[in-house]
């Protein structure tokens, strides 16, 4: 089909929208004079508010025609506002969900007078339900439009997504439509790729989780007979193209089945505390090594195989792609280090593997809202490989009663219908979202955060998306100001990723999360991103988040990152640990954040993690560490002070206080010599003399005092 057919069947579509559309105003019209037609004072509360709704209704609908006349006058399908007026139908979709529940209820609650035949035509009739018909014809008209739309096409991607998201929401309005006596319980409120760990084998299983209002379904992906072949088959063949499509390449839906393998109705159901794979930090460390490593070997076999241009179809080169395989598989299953542990009335518990703790917020919060109760108290460490087998089970028919069991026919029946939205790649091991991935650095900086007025200890932390999960990368330094501003920046390695979220934190508590999808053609520009973001709290505040994103070429990556300080940590001199540039202006030094050029990352790193997780904590630094746990992590900054400050936040804080202790312990040189220590007895002394002046009473000028010499230093001065 060459261009010019494909923009006038476009625009015929286009036109045929039109004159549908229109229609629907005039459909609303008729719905308010119903409305206005009901005369019962029990129920005019309620008629209020659908009217309200028809008339949110009937403005998007009014934006949306007059959308489309515009896109019809340009006349060109590249017209850069092309898509516009169909982001508007996500909204509308929502409007009418709303408005279907409120006429649901009324047509149920209103029984209509037989002396009053007017109302009763018009209570009988289909006019108020109309716009339930809308919610399928949408989602067919922009499917229609998707298929027709060239996948080159620069609007593709984004009309894809607007596809989808219409889908979603026209499953959860069916699902509202077809049972109201359950109060909406077919409605899906959260979904997504998940790892658990089975108790009995201490294995980890890839799983799909689907919650819904009265259940928590857990199914696996199971192959059809033959797919798995033709899988290795069509992936061998590929040769080097593969690593271009491997992730874009969906997998048709024909190819897998979702088998349950247990569910929990929300009324049964108690959540646990949360936890973590391995018991200690030892643990813990070797865990996140073996990841680590595991990656290395994925990145160095890929980059093998990319750089091999002959023998693409040998023998050698497929059992390459085999293997690359399989290691891409163990490492989506090996990733998830986090446990939400949920349990059902038998004591039957289940430990669902997460990647990242904003994901393990997500659910435990949904979760949480469902069953309306506080969590169950279980031991801090509870460990996966802690319950007796005879309390486990992870085969579901084991723990059904005969009462529950006449349900499962209609939780398969239901999964049927949210199959599609389950897009696997063609390694069938991940969830795809657009067609392009990014793989290779991306620098990212983080700017600051407007709308924050009260003073607070501020962090962000960064997480990318690969094979279909969550990783937190980076974490900026902890700020303790209001409307905080950073100015960090990071180099961060990403392996076909899809999207980058940065999640701001009080302390520990998440507040507010902006995610942002990647093109690459945007990174290029090296952009800077001002997004309004709302935060989690009731009622929500309006924030303004501030950071750029940047495609980095791997040769200038190396050129400009500073070579890493290798060996022993411990018993340096303080010049051997810091790289300061010849070059420095003092002027510059000023304006920088001085902690960064004069000060050991080490330091630095640990102090701010004590800081982001400190008030959380009794006694940080009177408390000890374990002395093979403070050994295992002095062992990992000797070796690479990059990853050990990745995995800081899997140790406990008294092992990094005891450890930034014997820091300072084993300094070759004092940390403040002679003659600084009298300067500082002398500011202590011209201290304690004007505190003497000022009178006992007034404690506000002690306060302003404390915070001036607390905030003032001699480097000021020098610098």
């Amino acid at each position: 089909m060459d261009i010019k057919e494909t923009t006038n069947k476009i625009r015929s579509h286009l036109d045929y929208l039109l004159k549908h559309e229109s229609q629907h105003l005039k459909i609303l019209e008729q719905i308010k004079t119903s409305l206005d037609l009901i005369k019962h004072k029990r129920i005019t509360n309620e008629i209020v508010t659908i009217r309200s709704s028809v008339n949110s209704i009937e403005t998007i609908q009014k934006k949306f025609i007059q959308g489309l006349k515009v896109c019809l006058q340009n006349g060109d399908i590249n017209y850069n506002q092309f898509l516009d007026p169909f982001k508007l139908l996500i909204s509308r979709q929502i409007e009418i969900s709303n408005y279907v529940g409120k006429i649901s209820k009324l047509l149920k609650n209103l029984k209509p007078e037989k002396s009053d035949t007017l109302d009763s035509k018009s209570l009988n009739s289909f006019k108020l339900q109309e716009p339930t018909t809308w919610i399928t014809q949408t989602v067919e008209n922009i499917k229609t439009l998707v298929l027709l739309l060239d996948t080159d096409s620069p609007h593709y991607l984004e009309l894809q997504r607007i596809y989808k998201r219409l889908l979603e929401e026209s499953l959860n309005s069916n699902n509202s439509i077809e049972d109201k006596t359950t109060n909406d319980s077919n409605r899906l409120i959260m979904h997504s790729l998940v790892v658990e760990l089975t108790s009995k084998t201490n294995s980890r299983k890839l799983r799909y989780l689907f919650l819904f209002k009265d259940v928590l379904i857990c199914a696996k992906l199971k192959f059809t007979m033959g797919s798995r072949q033709r899988i290795l088959h069509d992936n061998s063949s590929m040769g080097e193209s593969r690593f271009r499509r491997k992730r874009s390449g969906k997998l048709s839906a024909s190819s897998y089945e979702l088998e349950i393998k247990w569910f929990i109705p929300m009324e049964e159901m108690s959540l646990l505390s949360n936890s973590r794979v391995g018991s200690d930090d030892r643990g813990r460390l070797q865990n996140q090594k073996n990841l680590d490593e595991l990656k290395g070997t994925v990145r160095n076999l890929r980059q093998t195989m990319s750089r091999s241009s002959e023998d693409k179809h040998s023998s050698k080169n497929t059992s390459k792609l085999t293997s690359l395989s399989k290691l891409e598989g163990k490492l989506v299953l090996e990733t998830p280090q986090l446990i939400l542990p949920v349990a059902d009335k038998c004591g039957h518990i289940h430990n669902i593997l997460l990647s990242t703790e904003r994901e393990r917020t997500h659910w435990r919060s949904a979760l949480e809202q469902l069953l309306d109760k506080p969590p169950q108290i279980t031991d801090k460490f509870y460990s996966a490989r802690r319950p007796t087998p005879e309390k486990l089970s992870t085969d579901y028919f084991s723990s059904i009663s005969r009462s529950r069991s006449s349900s499962i026919g209609d939780i398969s029946e239901r999964l049927k219908k949210y199959k599609h939205m389950v897009k696997l790649n063609r390694v069938g091991l991940s969830i795809i979202d657009k067609d392009e991935p990014i793989t290779g650095y991306i620098k990212a900086t983080v700017h600051g955060i407007d709308g924050l007025n009260e003073k607070n200890s501020y962090h962000v932390r960064i997480e990318v998306d690969s094979y279909g999960q969550y990783e937190e990368v980076a974490c900026t330094r902890v700020l303790q100001q209001s409307n905080p501003r950073w100015e960090q920046s990071f180099d961060l390695e990403v392996d076909g990723a899809w999207t980058i979220c940065f999640i701001l934190y009080i302390h520990q508590e998440m507040l507010a999360e902006l995610e942002v999808f990647l093109d690459l053609e945007t990174l290029k520009n090296n952009s800077q991103i001002d997004a309004n973001i709302l935060t989690n709290e009731n009622p929500p505040r309006d924030l303004t988040f501030s950071v750029s994103l940047e495609y980095v070429d791997q040769v200038n990556l190396n050129k400009n990152r500073r070579s890493e300080i290798r060996g022993n940590l411990f018993g340096r001199h303080l010049a051997e640990l810091v790289r300061v540039p010849n070059d420095i202006n003092n002027d510059e030094c000023t304006i920088k954040y001085k902690s960064e050029v004069f000060i050991p990352r080490f330091v630095i790193a640990c102090v701010e993690e004590i800081e982001r997780r400190g008030l959380l904590a009794v006694g940080i630094y009177r408390v000890c560490g374990s002395n093979d746990n403070i050994k295992a992590l002095k062992s990992e900054f000797d070796e690479s002070c990059t990853l050990a400050i990745q995995r800081l936040p899997l140790v406990e804080l008294p092992v990094i206080t005891s450890l930034l202790k014997q820091f300072f312990q084993h300094l070759p040189e004092s940390l403040i010599d002679h003659t600084t220590t009298i300067a500082l007895l002398q500011a202590v002394g011209e201290f304690i003399l004007l505190h003497k002046f000022i009178p006992s009473g007034d404690k506000i000028i002690k306060l302003l005092c404390i915070i001036y010499f607390g905030h003032f230093t001699p480097i000021e001065a020098n610098f």
